[in-house]
């Protein structure tokens, strides 16, 4: 059984630039009970490092990305992780979809955050000194559009999972409190953990984790309305086109073409009146 013992997820600070979810959440009635685990791509596992806000957000994008494309692509915790952690390890929330609307993420294959396919270290995950240029820049195929802060609240949790396909969530627990698949509040607060929600129904969320498949329901857990007062800062995303990024730079490159050949025109104009 996996065991954590340390922070990994650190609530935010309040910040009044904010987009809040409530404000442009939908008001008609959402079903009383949706799932995207079917579309989880696959089940990750942090070991004992801190990375679980970088997990969490690996897993949103992944099922971002297979409700655009169809397909199920791994994307890298570890990208998002070595650029948002804290020196003390873990990471802010805010943070984990601020990356995912500046850069993107990288293919899991361009940065694995496994060890010879066994669960990673803290020190690796923060590393990024085998990512390239060209890894890079193929990130930016996964850009999001905006992210939105969410009440703590059970209801417009559920919606946000519902409109924006997901919600990224910091839960203080213990051990002993997470020992099976539903979760129950802990009485006091040892640990933050994040997680992404992929589901709920009338009473539960649904959630999966980053601690491997033997974890809760092969890494599926659930936690009720009563766990939200040990709940802190959610945040959902709004994505947008894989081929927003390729676009703009398609388009930046005929505005480039335009600008030499109008460069050229004035030139050859100059040249004309000179000899006139």
């Amino acid at each position: 059984m996996f065991m954590k013992n340390y922070n990994g997820a650190i609530p935010d600070k309040v910040d009044f630039r904010d987009y809040r979810f409530e404000f442009v959440a939908g008001s008609s009635p959402i079903p009383n009970k949706f799932s995207l685990k079917d579309k989880i791509v696959a089940i990750k596992h942090q070991g004992k490092s801190s990375s679980c806000v970088g997990q969490a957000y690996a897993y949103y994008a992944e099922v971002l990305n297979f409700i655009e494309t169809g397909e199920k692509i791994q994307l890298s915790a570890r990208d998002i992780y070595s650029t948002i952690h804290l020196e003390n390890g873990g990471a802010y929330l805010r943070d984990g979809a601020q990356k995912l609307v500046d850069s993107g993420v990288l293919l899991e294959k361009d940065a694995t955050s496994y060890i010879n396919g066994n669960p990673p270290t803290e020190a690796f995950m923060r590393q990024r000194n085998d990512i390239t240029e060209e890894e890079i820049e193929k990130g930016n195929d996964f850009l999001a559009k905006s992210y939105l802060r969410v009440p703590v609240d059970f209801d417009f949790i559920k919606r946000a999972i519902y409109e924006n396909s997901g919600c990224v969530i910091g839960l203080h627990g213990t051990d002993e409190n997470w020992l099976e698949k539903y979760v129950i509040p802990p009485t006091q607060w040892v640990w933050g953990h994040a997680i992404y929600l992929c589901g709920y129904d009338e009473n539960y969320i649904e959630f999966v984790n980053s601690w491997g498949e033997g974890w809760g329901n092969v890494s599926f857990g659930e936690f009720g309305k009563e766990y939200i007062k040990s709940a802190f800062t959610p945040w959902t995303v709004q994505d947008m086109s894989n081929d927003y990024y390729q676009n703009l730079k398609r388009k930046k490159s005929l505005l480039l073409k335009l600008k030499v050949l109008y460069e050229q025109l004035i030139e050859l104009l100059k040249r004309q009146n000179q000899l006139a």
